[in-house]
C-alpha cells in the first residue's frame, strides 16, 4: 500500500488503536528518510504511540511535514535539472547528489532531528563491549600463521621474504 493510503488508516478513528498503530509502522515503512529505526525513534518523541491516538496523528503530521519538504525539494532538483540539461550541463553537482542521496531529515526541523538520532546511535555505538580478542601466540606481530606464495620468487617462500 501507499504511504497516503497508510497516513489515511491512521487517521481513520473507526481502526481500532492497534490497527492504526500498525497503519503508522507501514507508513514509516514507506518513507524513513534517515532508516526505520531511526525516523521511528524520532517519531516516538510524540508521545506514547502504543496507547495515544492523540500521539499517533502527532507523529503522522510529523512525518507528513518531513514528506512534503522531501517532494519540494524532489520538484525543485527536477525542475533545475531540466534548467540545466537545456544549457548542456548534463550532469548534477556532487551537493545536488548528496541532497537527493544522502541520509538526512528533510524538513524545517531536519538539522535538529538527525544531530539528536545520530546523537542517540553514537551513545550506542560507544557503550558497546568490544569482544575480547584471543590470545594469538604465534610470533611476532603480524603474523597470523597465513603463508601466500610468492610468484616471482619460484615459490620459495612467504610474500615478502
Amino acid at each position: 500500500m501507499s504511504f497516503s493510503s497508510q497516513a489515511g488508516r491512521v487517521r481513520d478513528r473507526d481502526l481500532p488503536h492497534g490497527r492504526r498503530y500498525s497503519a503508522l509502522r507501514c507508513a514509516v515503512g514507506e518513507y524513513c528518510p534517515i532508516g526505520f529505526d531511526a525516523t521511528w525513534s524520532y517519531l516516538e518523541t510524540a508521545g506514547d504511540l502504543r496507547a495515544d491516538g492523540a500521539a499517533l496523528l502527532r507523529a503522522l503530521d510529523m512525518l507528513e511535514l518531513s514528506r512534503a519538504a522531501w517532494i519540494a525539494g524532489l520538484d525543485a532538483f527536477a525542475t533545475r535539472r531540466r534548467a540545466e540539461k537545456r544549457q548542456h550541463r548534463k550532469t548534477p553537482s556532487a551537493e545536488d547528489l548528496r541532497r537527493l542521496y544522502g541520509c538526512g531529515w528533510p524538513g524545517p526541523e531536519g538539522h535538529r532531528v538527525t544531530v539528536r538520532e545520530v546523537g542517540l546511535l553514537w551513545g550506542a555505538h560507544t557503550a558497546a563491549q568490544l569482544p575480547e580478542l584471543p590470545p594469538t601466540g604465534h610470533g611476532p606481530p603480524g603474523a597470523c600463521g597465513f603463508r601466500r606464495e610468492n610468484p616471482f620468487d619460484g615459490g620459495a617462500g612467504p610474500m615478502g621474504s
